[in-house]
Order: C-alpha cells, then sequence, then structure tokens
C-alpha cells in the first residue's frame, strides 16, 4: 500500500506542476488573474503531494518494508534509527525524491512570501520553478523510482511499482535477511546533516534565479527582484558553505587520509556555486547602493545555478568516479539537455535585455579606488577561480577524454599551485574593500584605516612565529589572511566606540544596536570573520602537517612532533549494537612526559555488506594548537601483539570548523530586519574623528 501511495502523490506532484506552469502562463500573457492565483495553489498543491512522497518512503524506511527495493538496497535490520532515517538520502533515487521536495518546498515558501509585493513577477516565478521540479521529479519516476517493488515470476526477480500480471511478492523474512544496509561510508554524524545542507544551498538559489528570470522576462529590471530574494541567497549560500564544511569534517572522520579536503571532482562541484555565490552577494549590493552591475549581477546568478545544475549532473550521471558520487545513472544525458536549455534561455534573455539597453548603469564607474572598482575585481577574482577550479575538476579530463581518447587527472598540486594566489587577493580585497567609499576614494583615506589593523596583522603573524611556525610563505598568508579579520574587527570597535561616546551605551548593547541598525554590514564583518578564522586553519593544516608510520609491539612508541604515543593494548571482536564488528587499538598520548589522552583508533566490519564491509575510523587527541590524528593500519590477527598506525599532527585544524560557527553567526545577524535609526533623548548624536559609525 505504501508504495502505491508513493507512486500515485508522486506522479500527481508532476502533472500539478505542469498545470501550475501552464496556468501562470496563460494568466500573465492573457491577464487572467484567476488563472495566476490557480496556479499559485497548485505550487502549494505540489509540495503537498511530494510531502506525501518523501513521507511514504520515510515510513517505509523507518517501519522495514524490505519489498521495496530501495529499502532493500539503503537498509539492514540491525541499522540505528537516525541512519533508517538519513538513508532516505543515502542513494540516487531516495535523494533525488528529497531532493523534488526540497525544490517544492523553497517554491512554495518564496511564492507565499512574495506574492502580494512582488505580484507582477509571481507568474514568471512560478513558471520557473514549477517546470524545473516538475522536470527533476519526471527524471526521477522515468529512471530511479524510488516506489519499485520486488516481484517474483517463476526464478526471475522483477522490480515495478505496480504489481505485474503473473507475478507474486516474495518473503518478507528472506528480504530482510539479505538486506544490504547503508554504505559504511555514510554511517557518520556527518552525513546525517551534511546532505540536508548541501541540497538547501543549491535548491535555496532556485529562488534568486527564478526572480532573476521573471525581471528578464517582464522587463522589471529595478532592484525589486534582488530585494525579493537576497535573503534567500544568503541562506542558500550559508548552507551550502556548512555542507562544504561538514562534508570536510566527514572525510577528516572517516576516508582516514589524515585531510579533509583532497581537491576531488564531487567537492569541487559543490564548491563552484559557492564561489559565484559568494560574487554575486557581493555584487548585488553595487546594484542595490549605486544601481551599477545590473548586467554582472544577472550572470552572476545564472552562473551560479547553472554550476548547481552542472554539479547536480557531473555527481548523479557517473560523469567522475569519487567516494562522493552517486552509481553510473541514466539520468545524465536529459540532466545535460535541461541543463544546457536553461542556461542558454537564460543567457540569451540577458544579451536581449543587454542589447535593447535595459540592463544599463545609473553611474559611470569612477576611481580605482572606489568601493565599486574594489568589488569589481573581486568578481574577477572569483571568476578566475571558478574557471581554475572548473579546468582541474571537469575541463581537462573531459576533453582529454573526449578528444584525445586519454584519462587525465589534475590532482591536489594543480589546485594547490593555482589557486592559493587567488584566495590572498580575496582576502587583500576583504580587507582593503570596507574602508573604500562608494564612487571615489583616496590613498590617504584607505592607508588611515590601515594603520592599526596592520600592526595588529603584524603581531599576529610574530606570534605565529612564536609557535614554531617560520616558513616565510606562510607567514605572508597569515598576515593577509589576518588583515581582513582585523578591519572587519576594527571596524565594528571604531563604531561601538562611538556609540558609547555619543549614548553612553555599553559595549553588549552597543553591539546590538549596531546589527539592528545595519545588519547587512556587521553581519559581513561577522561573516569575515568566521571566513579568516577558516582561512587561518587551512594554511596551518595544510603546511604544516607532520606525519609518520610506525609498526610497534605492544609497549612499543613512536615519536613525532614532541608528542609520544605508546600501543598500549588491544580490543579485538568487539560487537556493536548495529551488529559491526570492531577491532580496536588502545594507544597513550604522551606530551613532556605527561599522560594527554587515551585513543581508540579501530577498525569497524560490517558482515552483512557486500559492497564494502569495512572501514577505518580515525581517534583524535583536540586542541586549539592542533590535532594528534591516529589511524590503526593493520595488526596481527593472531597473537595481535603488532600494529602498524599512522599518526598525523594537524596544526590549527580545528579553526575550520570553529569558523563555520562564527560564519553562521555572521548569517544570523545579516538576515536580521533592519531597525529604523534611534534618536537619543538626550543629546544629538555627533560624529567623533576616528570614530564615525559609517566609515565602514
Amino acid at each position: 500500500m505504501l508504495a502505491e501511495v508513493g507512486f500515485i502523490s508522486t506522479w500527481l506532484s508532476i502533472a500539478l506542476a505542469v498545470y501550475a506552469a501552464a496556468a501562470a502562463a496563460i494568466g500573465h500573457y492573457r491577464r487572467q488573474p484567476a488563472w495566476t492565483h490557480s496556479a499559485r495553489n497548485a505550487v502549494f498543491l505540489v509540495f503537498g503531494a511530494l510531502s506525501v512522497s518523501v513521507g511514504t518512503l520515510l515510513v517505509a524506511l523507518i517501519t522495514e518494508q524490505y519489498q521495496l527495493a530501495y529499502v532493500w538496497s539503503v537498509s539492514n535490520p540491525s541499522m540505528p534509527m537516525v541512519y533508517r532515517v538519513t538513508a532516505l538520502w543515502g542513494s540516487q533515487a531516495g535523494s533525488l525524491l528529497f531532493w523534488c521536495w526540497m525544490m517544492s518546498a523553497f517554491s512554495a515558501l518564496s511564492v507565499a512570501t512574495n506574492w502580494r509585493s512582488n505580484y507582477r513577477l509571481m507568474p514568471h516565478v512560478i513558471i520557473f520553478q514549477m517546470v524545473l521540479t516538475g522536470f527533476f521529479t519526471l527524471l526521477l519516476m522515468g529512471v530511479e523510482n524510488p516506489f519499485a517493488r520486488y516481484w517474483v515470476a517463476g526464478a526471475d526477480v522483477l522490480q515495478s511499482a505496480l504489481q505485474p500480471a503473473g507475478t507474486a511478492a516474495p518473503a518478507l523474512d528472506a528480504l530482510s535477511s539479505t538486506a544490504k544496509g547503508l554504505n559504511p561510508l555514510l554511517r557518520h554524524f556527518g552525513m546525517v546533516i551534511h546532505p540536508p545542507l548541501l541540497y538547501l544551498g543549491f535548491v535555496g538559489f532556485l529562488v534568486p534565479c527564478a526572480f532573476a528570470f521573471a525581471a528578464l522576462a517582464t522587463g522589471d529590471l529595478s532592484t525589486q527582484w534582488i530585494k525579493a530574494s537576497r535573503r534567500w541567497s544568503l541562506v542558500a549560500w550559508v548552507f551550502l558553505g556548512l555542507g562544504l564544511v561538514l562534508g570536510g569534517r566527514w572525510a577528516y572522520d572517516v576516508l582516514g587520509w589524515g585531510g579533509y579536503w583532497g581537491w576531488d571532482p564531487v567537492e569541487n562541484a559543490a564548491f563552484l556555486p559557492w564561489l559565484i555565490g559568494t560574487a554575486y552577494l557581493h555584487s548585488i549590493m553595487i546594484q542595490e547602493k549605486r544601481g551599477m552591475f545590473k548586467t554582472w549581477n544577472m550572470a552572476l546568478i545564472v552562473a551560479t545555478f547553472s554550476a548547481v545544475i552542472f554539479g547536480t549532473f557531473a555527481t548523479r550521471s557517473g560523469l567522475v568516479e569519487s567516494v562522493h558520487s552517486f552509481a553510473r545513472s541514466d539520468i545524465g544525458f536529459p540532466m545535460l539537455a535541461m541543463w544546457f536549455s536553461v542556461t542558454f534561455t537564460l543567457i540569451v534573455l540577458i544579451v536581449w535585455r543587454q542589447n535593447a539597453g535595459h540592463l544599463r548603469d545609473d553611474h559611470p564607474m569612477t576611481g580605482i579606488l572606489s568601493r565599486e572598482s574594489l568589488f569589481l575585481l573581486n568578481n574577477f577574482i572569483f571568476i578566475a577561480l571558478f574557471i581554475a577550479v572548473f579546468w582541474g575538476s571537469f575541463g581537462a579530463p573531459i576533453l582529454s577524454e573526449q578528444f584525445f581518447d586519454t584519462k587525465i587527472t589534475l590532482g591536489a598540486e594543480y589546485f594547490l599551485n593555482v589557486t592559493p594566489p587567488l584566495f590572498l587577493a580575496l582576502f587583500v580585497l576583504m580587507g582593503v574593500a570596507p574602508l573604500a567609499g562608494w564612487g571615489v576614494s583616496a590613498w590617504r583615506r584607505i592607508g588611515q584605516g590601515l594603520i592599526v589593523p596592520l600592526l595588529l596583522s603584524i603581531a599576529t603573524v610574530i606570534g605565529f612565529v612564536l609557535l614554531g611556525h617560520r616558513t616565510p610563505i606562510t607567514l605572508v598568508g597569515y598576515g593577509i589572511v589576518a588583515l581582513a579579520g582585523w578591519v572587519a574587527a576594527y571596524e565594528t570597535y571604531r563604531a561601538v566606540r562611538a556609540r558609547q561616546f555619543n549614548l553612553g551605551e555599553g559595549v553588549l548593547t552597543a553591539l546590538g544596536a549596531l546589527a539592528r541598525r545595519n545588519p547587512r554590514r556587521y553581519g559581513g564583518y561577522l561573516t569575515h570573520i568566521g571566513v579568516v578564522i577558516i582561512g587561518i586553519g587551512i594554511i596551518g593544516s595544510t603546511a604544516y602537517q607532520r606525519e609518520t608510520q610506525a609498526t610497534l609491539p605492544v609497549g612499543g612508541e613512536v615519536s613525532l612532533d614532541g608528542y609520544t604515543l605508546r600501543y598500549a593494548g588491544f580490543e579485538g571482536g568487539q560487537i556493536a549494537e548495529d551488529g559491526r564488528i570492531m577491532d580496536i587499538a588502545i594507544v597513550e598520548v604522551y606530551r613532556g612526559g605527561q599522560l594527554l589522552s587515551t585513543l581508540r583508533p579501530r577498525r569497524d566490519f560490517f558482515p552483512q555488506q557486500t559492497d564494502m564491509n569495512s572501514m577505518t575510523i580515525a581517534a583524535a587527541h583536540s586542541t586549539l594548537e592542533n590535532d594528534v590524528y591516529l589511524l590503526l593500519l593493520d595488526w596481527d590477527e593472531i597473537s595481535q601483539d603488532n600494529a602498524t598506525f599512522k599518526v598525523y599532527i594537524n596544526p590549527l585544524i580545528n579553526l575550520v570548523w570553529w569558523g563555520a560557527l562564527v560564519l553562521i553567526a555572521g548569517m544570523a545577524v545579516g538576515l536580521y530586519p533592519t531597525v529604523t535609526p534611534e534618536t537619543s533623548p538626550r543629546r544629538t548624536v555627533k560624529p567623533v574623528s576616528g570614530l564615525a559609525e559609517g566609515s565602514a
């Protein structure tokens, strides 16, 4: 019964999506509001129908309905409940259904919240969103039906959502005893929330792109489409960024190579829209403030959403092979065709409006040091990064295979040589741009604003030297990255001091008032600080990582970078609640003769898993200074007297995770509704030299 309910509700959502797009088109072009209202209601019904579909599959996973092929392939009776739930997005069909449901949710929310304030744009917003939602759902049901069941016809086993003639249902006991279970690599807390966060980021960019399409189609090319979708863009950007960080944490904990980012093509497929989306979020501020960069902003949001679809295609079609990707599937060609059609249509609309003069800027570019010029340079650098990452991940490998019949892979060395100078240039702009004025600026103004942050950055570099970080190129990197953070912190400090002087407010009161008065600025500063913290963590953990490997007897020791690790014993054959078998090594960590921690690196075995039945789980002793990261590679299975370990020392790596928390806080501030500036009942606020709140 569950399969029939899910099957029917999903096909119903497709029909409703087609109707919504058609009704919106009729309502707009025939000027019949009743059709437009009907289209809006259909959008809500699409969300409702797909909610039933997702709920049905989720119930099937929780209640162990192994007659469904998807449930059998991603779960088994020994799996904990949390992994039964997350198995919803554990494989191609379920994750695509979840993706479609999230598209319908974003569509319904964006239509509901903008219906009255942006009614003129709504028909085309609905058309764009429903065409894409309908396409992905049709692709799901045509190629990767999550509601297919097993049926037995003699010696043959068939898969179909509805029972074919002459077949019978197989015995449930037989199915449950052979159920495969979730891939061990996905049984990690990071994978519980990493895919949903990525999907929130990917699908979230549907909303601003839909409003951009509506603006291009209707000719309403004011800043209204940006205002309607800016918060959606920010939410999508932050969720995508957090998804990337959590994916890095998953790789760090599960993949066992001592790092968190390997420049894998699928990692980069999610990184590309984040790069262009970052450029877009910065660039739209110029259009809102000065009426400039109109063509740029259209191009950037189109490129962002195009990168989302291409990344989805690359991950799901089998275009690239990766531990992160889904298996090869027939969805590749139709998804590629859809990606090309959407991107081509949007580019044609931009060119048409540009040639007609509808995207002409309100003000010319003036002054190389103006904020507009620096933001334009920011766009160029982000595009250069995008091209470099795309070429290394997809361009060179695909072209070499198609035209030269040779498979090549540009590994991490390529990216580590090409991208660092571009990232450092971005951090320089993060430090300079907030100090530049609109329209025109002078070296003197920027120089004065940089004095204190430069001194603080020099002090920061000296601190790293005292910690033993003495490679010249990394010290330059630390200094540039720190400068961006100190500029954001110092500008916030100046504004707080201005309020303390003029209004007599306390520090926390002043910070709260600043955040309410200009959440975009001070939320942006906090976000910059979060990115700076992540940047320092990346530099430290990349440049100063140390590693060694040793085979030790019980009681043997290995030393690395001031730490001593002693192999204390072995616990083999431990059985967990979910049926996996754990072989665990006991290792003591000492520094300066003092016991710091006892680590338990292990190898997990999954007897019921056929395609991959073991997984190496690292152990780590974490501090602000570094991680002592330990892997159990091999051991004497008979005596267990000897074991082979790999040890990594990863300096500053925890700043990567903590910086992400600061980034979340910055997003929360940036989303806060702007409050009209208050006036003091005691005195008029007068700017103080060097403390002007608006100097940022």
